[in-house]
Formats: structure tokens, sequence, C-alpha cells
């Protein structure tokens, strides 16, 4: 797991993880150097003598007498000192690089997934809960950089003890020895906390999502659960979710602290009775002991942060595959946009040829085939699930048909180059989405419009006039989602957005379908001028809507069974007449 995290991260980073690597060992070997000089240090102070062989001041003595460094205390203390403030410049140029690393990682990670999720085909989106895709993006790429940032501490930590266990070894091998049993002995004792930790840093992910599922869904859906008065339904199930995430989080930040707790105790133990054998039966000389009293503290706690390290890394490394199945299934879904014949200008023309799509067992499309003429007002009814939405994807490109054929303005859709084909597209469903933003921003999206273009089509919208009536014009901030503007309100913003760019084909997907009798007026007022200028494709349930429609088809479990212009479905006295009838009572 390690290997593959810093094989990615290299492909991030570069040169930045070379050089925080490089800036790491010079920490540490800075840190032992200047602990080395602590030796000839407290020989000044009469503590140990630098005779017989192989001890550690005998040693140190002669490489300073290689490099003819003169044998007085202010020198030598100068020399501790500045190796000492090189430790200090190295680590923080250490941790300046890490936050650099970890910042980057995280924004790698981040945009590599929503680059890829939104480059995905349809089939991406309709497969799997959009809380996962959320989760992914906003949590799991902190838990992929924080892996990251562990894997850097715990190399941290491992260069220090190295440092540390040398500079002991050099002053008592035995004592090395003696501790490196008894470490390994404590290691050997919290494995079974650590697979506890792994399985618990795999849930993590779970809970995540459902967590931010629960809430996608209950936020969205706010003036729903306020009207029909079921706030304690929403509370008692966002609650439940947001206790199981206490409770995984709660046990992911317990078992990294009690093998911290056991470590420590651990500890203390191997100091005692370390200095009594080290005084007692070692006979090490005083300056030694002092060293090593030091370098223990500093040594164990390395130690013991290697293992509170290690147990972060089990809880966070999970979500590197996590977020590898995520981007890979998102790759093999991946949308392939065709390079093909340009489009001409002016409105589209669109013919379907015995075009069929299948979901699985279930025949969404069954030979439909339709022709909406250029400049057309196409109408498409019916009842949920005879294939309105997906006779819309297919012409837009979003599914693929399994027979048939589709052309766009004689050209087969296979031919045409499909981004500038959606480009071409002017689309209002439903709901329209509406960014905490401006009104201009959210009519140009952040391009580079000019105004005039963008004040004619609020005003062929008929959004203008009510535009010009907010407080600040078209620079009115309109809040999270439009929500200091009214339905009606919100939807001729979406169709003037629609048509910014001269659209060739604009689609109303149940456009109007939530609006009340005076909006939805006003709506079709917009497309009354839009006549012939655009080919426009309605699909609504409520029939009356489509009264302006040149052709108007009904479709029924993936068929067309009826078609023509109101008046003669009108005359036809088939299933589009009873509907209209049932509608016409009910109102």
């Amino acid at each position: 797991m390690i290997r593959t995290l810093l094989s990615n991260a290299y492909q991030c980073l570069g040169w930045r993880m070379i050089l925080l690597f490089l800036l790491l060992l010079l920490s540490g070997v800075f840190e032992g150097l200047g602990l080395t000089m602590l030796f000839p240090l407290l020989a000044k102070f009469g503590m140990g003598d630098s005779t017989g062989a192989g001890g550690p001041l005998a040693a140190i003595q002669s490489i300073l007498n290689f490099f003819h460094v003169p044998d007085q205390f202010g020198v030598l203390l100068v020399i501790t000192i500045g190796l000492m403030y090189l430790q200090v410049m190295f680590t923080f140029a250490k941790g300046w690089m890490e936050t650099e690393c970890q910042t980057r990682y995280t924004n790698y990670w981040q945009r590599n997934l929503f680059d890829h999720f939104i480059d995905a085909g349809w089939a991406f989106f309709t497969g799997e809960r959009a809380a996962n895709r959320v989760n992914a993006i906003m949590v799991d790429s902190g838990r992929i950089s924080a892996a990251f940032y562990v894997v850097v501490q715990i190399a941290t930590c491992t260069v220090f003890i190295l440092v540390y266990a040398l500079i002991s070894l050099f002053s008592s091998w035995k004592m090395v020895l003696f501790l490196s049993g008894f470490g390994a002995a404590i290691y050997a004792s919290v494995r079974p906390l650590s697979r506890k930790t792994r399985r618990i840093g795999e849930e993590v992910t779970t809970v995540s999502e459902d967590l931010q599922h629960r809430t996608t869904e209950f936020m969205h859906n706010a003036k729903l659960i306020k009207a029909t008065a079921t706030e304690p339904m929403a509370v008692r199930l966002f609650a439940q979710a947001a206790e199981r995430f206490r409770r995984i989080y709660l046990a992911a930040g317990i078992m990294p602290k009690l093998i911290v707790a056991i470590y420590m105790l651990c500890g203390y133990t191997i100091l005692g009775v370390g200095l009594w054998l080290a005084v007692v039966h070692f006979k090490v000389n005083p300056a030694a002991v002092v060293v090593a009293i030091y370098i223990f503290l500093r040594l164990y706690m390395q130690l013991t942060n290697l293992q509170q390290f290690r147990q972060g890394f089990l809880l966070s490394a999970p979500a590197l595959p996590a977020a590898m199945r995520q981007l890979d299934h998102a790759r093999s879904l991946r949308e392939t946009m065709n390079n093909g014949k340009a489009l001409p200008e002016g409105p589209a023309g669109i013919v379907l040829d015995r075009v069929s799509v299948n979901y699985g067992p279930t025949q969404a499309l069954d030979e439909v085939s339709l022709e909406v003429a250029a400049g057309e007002m196409a109408g498409i009814t019916g009842p949920s699930g005879a294939g309105k939405s997906t006779l819309v994807d297919v012409m837009v490109g979003l599914v693929k048909k399994e027979k048939g054929s589709i052309e766009i303005d004689g050209t087969p859709i296979e031919e045409i180059s499909l981004r500038d084909w959606r480009r071409s597209i002017g689309y209002v469903g439903q709901e329209t989405l509406l960014l905490n933003g401006t009104v201009a921003e959210n009519l140009t999206w952040g391009n580079d419009v000019a105004r005039s273009i963008v004040e004619e089509a609020a005003k062929t919208a008929n959004a203008h006039d009510f535009i010009m009536d907010l407080p600040n014009g078209y620079d009115t901030e309109i809040g999270d989602r439009g929500a200091r503007l009214s339905g009606g309100q919100r939807q001729r913003l979406g169709l003037a957005r629609a048509l910014v760019g001269g659209k060739r084909l604009l689609i109303l997907d149940e456009a109007t379908s939530a609006l009340d009798a005076e909006s939805e007026h006003q709506i079709l007022k917009a497309l009354e001028r839009l006549r012939g200028k655009v080919t426009i494709l309605m699909v609504a349930h409520r029939l009356a809507t489509l009264s302006l429609a040149d052709t108007i088809l009904l479709f029924d479990k993936g068929r067309i069974v009826e078609s023509g212009s109101w008046a003669e479905l009108t005359e036809q006295k088939g299933l589009f007449d009873r509907l209209r009838q049932l509608q016409s009572t009910s109102l």
C-alpha cells in the first residue's frame, strides 16, 4: 500500500517529493551531529574521559583533530549550537515542503476525481449514489493526502530512530541490544490492535458515504420535509447516520491513543531497568549515561510517534483503493467525443429511424421513428416510463442506441462532433441549477459573454423586466440555488441561460411542470417568440403546455402511439384526447 501511495504521489509531486525526502534526511543527519557534540562538551565538565579504545569521546576528538578544531569549550559550544541551528532550518524547510506537497496532493486528487467523473458517460451517474462521488472528492481525497503526510512522518521518525540508534550504539552497544529486544516485544504485542485499526479505516469510507448521502438528501428536500412536518423523521434518520459516523471516528481516534499509552508505560519501565543495568552492570561512564538518557527520551518519543503515525496510516490508507476504484470505474465509462463534421448554423433538423434503447432487460425505446424539422416546435408526452426522457438522452448523445439510426441535419450522429452538437443545445429541466452568485454570473456560467448578448437572451425569455427590478439588476446576488427568486423567475433565468450563445436546439424537459399558470404563461410567450428561430423540443405531462407545438408525439411503452397537431390528435378521439379530457376534468 505504501509503495502504491508513493508511486502515485510521485506522479503528482515529482521533484518536490524528492526534495522533501532530501530535507528530511538532512534534518536527521544534523540532529545526530548536534547530539554527538554533547560528548566533548560534557567532557569539559569532567563527565567521562577520552581514554580507552573505542571510547566515544576519543572517536569524536580524533574527528575534530582531523579538521583542526581547537579543543576549547567556546569553540565546541559554537559548533554544537551551529549544528542545531542548521537542524532547525532544515526541519522548517521540510515542514514547508511537506505542507506544499500535501496541499498539492489533495488538490491533485480532488481535480483528478472531478475531471474523470464529469468526463464519464451518463451510465456512470445513473449507476450509483451521488453521495459516493461527493464523498470521494470531498473526504477520500483528504484522507489520501493525510495518508501521504503520515508516510512522510513515518519516514521522519525512521530517520531519527536510526540516528539515535547509531549514537546509542556508539555509546553502549549492550544498552542498544537491550532496548531493541524490548522494543520488538512491544511491537509484537500491539500487532492485533493494528489489524483492528486497519478494519476501522476501511469502515470509515462506507460510514462517511452514508452520512454524505443523508445530508444531501435532506438538504435538497428541505422544503418537502418542512411542508409535510416530517422533521422528526429526517432528524431521526440523520441522527442514526451521524451516530454511526461518531462511533467509527471514536474508535479511529481511540486506537492510536491506546497504543501510545501502551508504549509510554513500557517506555518508563525500559528507562528504569535500562539505567539500572547501565550503571550497575555495564559500568557505562557518566557522560555516556547522560547522553543516553537524553537520546532515549528522544528515541522513545520517535518510536511512540512512529506507532501513532502507523495507526493513522492504517486509518487513512483505505481511502486510496476506494478512490482508485471510483476513478477506474469513471475511466471505464469515459465518454468519447467524436471529432466529426462541423455543424451548420441555424435550427437543427433531427431524424430517428427505428431507434431502440435497452436498459438491461427493459426496452426503453422500441424502434422509434420520427422527424423534427428545423425550426419546428415538437411536443413529447406520455405516462411515466413511456420513454420520453430516454428519447431526449439519445438525441443529445447521453445514451447509446442499440439499433437504428439518428441523423442531425442529414448526418449520422456518429459522424458529427458530439461536443459541438451539445454546445448548440439549450436545456431547461424541471429544476434550474443556479449558483450562489449574481444573475449575470448564472446566465454566463463564467464565460466571457457581452452584456448585450446576455440581456437579449433575457428579453427573449421574458426575464429582463424582473431582473431590472432587482436591487442591482444583473449584478444582484440571488443566494444559494437562487433562493431569493420565485420558481417562475428561476425557470426564466434557466431559459435565458439556455438561449445565450445562439442555440440550434432548445429542450424543455418538464420545465413548466412545477410553475403556476402565470409563470408558465410567461415561458410559453417566450417560446412563441422563438418559433422558427430555433428547433424546440418540449417534454411535458401536462398536455395544455404543448398547445403551441407544431407536432405532438404521444409515447407509451417505448413507442409512439399517436402523433399530429393538437387539433388532429383531439379529432382522432384516441388516447391523447382521453388524457386531455381527464386533465381538463381534474382541473
